[in-house]
């Protein structure tokens, strides 16, 4: 009785969507991805595929240099472009040997975003000279500038504003980025890991922080309107039982490839795999985030964990309900070991991609290993500690097509996807598609998908060919979608041996 009335409640709830009488808005400029089945109504021999982004250049854009980065180069920011300066600035972490690690701030200018210089500064003094790229001095940990974010809506004097400090979260600002006031209010707190983006739909910064929770390590949500006052950490992602079933799978694969170097401890009944850090951005009218993956192959000497971290996908339309993407398929792998390759045993995820030229660009962090027993030294307390190894860690580039995340992939035998019911607020249809191989076309339905509009059937679609990330569809005789009646519709791509990523309208 209980399964027929919970049908019977379905039934109710679907009926408006199958009758045409509900729809969704499609207003200009909005992207619409196939990430998630937001507005998918059917998908007929299409296989959703995840991409990821490749590295361009295959060599580190930034790596260390000077005494006081001899150990590693990371980040936690992405790079933006100070209008002032008129230069791309991206802050990062130095981690520098001082009787275990010390870190400090440094910074980075770009004319272009590929080709990097340290300035000096004349901030800090390091052997006696400030003639160096400090931001902030080594040692004290209350004092580590670890997020830098531009907002160029605030006043001048906090058109900067950073978030100091390893173990919690100090807000604070700046008129130029290099000069800070901490704000008198209470820390963000967190452990040694977490992100920090702005929503400028919402208006609210996104802070992910690092706290225990399920299998370990997981992330924790807290949003500010003034940068000011932060909403209690809650728990928003955190591993499953799936990642523990495939993190065993894959530390196994991990320990028998010869092309990466091999993890150093391997401890079975002791394999974990929890989130290290995921930052969590929006992007065209929903959240994306890409959880690290600590896939875990045992405990070391000095109480952390040797093993390896990758970064997946992960989607949300609250920043607090999150699923994965393409079945935990992963986004940013490890690269095989080689001369000069850093990304081999941990990928630290880029914070946000940067729209560049008709791409997204992506800037991660890549460390040869999670573990080795180089790393153990003795300190000046006669205990042992964990120290990085010189010159094992850097700052790479990928890039991918704009809304390249996932495609929806045809081959020989033809595909459709058909939306939802939508009411179009606009007059043109574009698509972002790979059609090089063979062709798209397109047709406008009635609200319950099953006749063709007239003027917009799929025989009057004038066939897109060739790779395209904005590509207008048009029917023979139509004037764009202005004809088309004001009342909701459904959209049908049809595809053969070809890939969509997105579609959108435009006035």
């Amino acid at each position: 009785m209980r399964r027929v009335w919970i049908c019977a409640a379905l039934a109710l709830l679907l009926a408006p969507v199958l009758r045409g009488q509900w729809s969704m808005e499609l207003r200009p400029g909005r992207k619409q991805l196939f990430i998630d089945d937001e507005v998918v109504g059917k998908l007929r021999n299409l296989r959703r595929r995840l991409h990821q982004p490749v590295k361009n250049p295959v060599e580190p854009i930034l790596r260390p240099e000077h005494p006081w980065e001899n150990l590693a180069l990371q980040t936690r920011n992405a790079p933006f472009w100070d209008p002032q300066a008129g230069v791309w600035k991206l802050y990062y972490l130095a981690f520098v040997a001082r009787d275990g690690d010390a870190h400090a701030s440094c910074l980075a200018v770009s004319r272009d975003g590929l080709r990097w210089e340290k300035p000096a500064l004349g901030l800090v003094d390091w052997a006696g000279s400030k003639q160096n790229n400090l931001v902030t001095a080594p040692g004290n940990e209350a004092d580590f500038l670890y997020h830098v974010l531009y907002d160029p809506g605030d006043v001048p004097a906090r058109r900067f504003k950073g978030l100091f400090g390893i173990s919690r979260r100090q807000p604070a600002v700046s008129a130029d980025g290099l000069h800070w006031t901490r704000l008198p209010v209470a820390a963000v707190p967190s452990q040694d890991e977490s992100q920090l983006n702005y929503d400028p739909v919402t208006r609210q910064f996104i802070a992910t922080v690092k706290h225990e929770g399920p299998y370990g390590r997981s992330v924790y949500l807290a949003l500010s309107r003034d940068f000011e006052t932060w909403t209690k950490p809650e728990l928003v992602f955190h591993a499953d039982g799936v990642d523990q079933e495939r993190g065993r799978r894959r530390l196994a694969e991990r320990l028998t490839d010869a092309r990466y170097t091999p993890l150093t401890i391997n401890q079975p009944d002791q394999y974990n795999v929890d989130v290290y850090n995921m930052p969590a951005f929006p992007y065209e009218g929903l959240y994306l985030g890409l959880p690290m993956k600590f896939h875990q192959s045992g405990p070391t000497p000095i109480g952390n964990q040797d093993g390896f971290h990758h970064v997946e996908l992960v989607v949300s339309r609250d920043l607090r309900h999150w699923s994965p993407v393409a079945d935990r398929a992963v986004f940013i792998p490890n690269a095989p070991a080689g001369p000069g390759v850093y990304d081999t045993g941990t990928i630290v995820p880029p914070t946000r991609p940067v729209a560049r030229e008709r791409e997204l660009w992506f800037y991660y962090t890549g460390i040869k290993r999670r573990f080795q027993p180089e790393n153990v030294k003795v300190g000046t307390d006669g205990k042992p500690r964990y120290v990085s190894v010189p010159d094992s860690g850097a700052i790479y580039l990928a890039r991918l097509r704009p809304e390249g995340f996932v495609s929806l992939d045809a081959g020989d035998l033809e595909g459709s996807v058909t939306t939802l019911p939508l009411t179009l607020a606009g007059k043109r249809l574009f698509c972002n598609a790979d059609a090089a191989a063979g062709q798209l076309r397109a047709e406008i339905l009635d609200a319950r998908g099953q006749k063709p509009i007239a003027g917009y059937a799929l025989e009057a679609c004038q066939p897109l060919t060739g790779d395209h990330v904005d590509a207008e569809l048009r029917w023979t005789g139509a004037a764009g979608l202005a004809a088309l009646p004001k009342e909701p519709v459904r959209l049908r791509f049809v595809l053969r041996n070809a890939s969509l990523y997105a579609f959108w309208l435009t006035d």
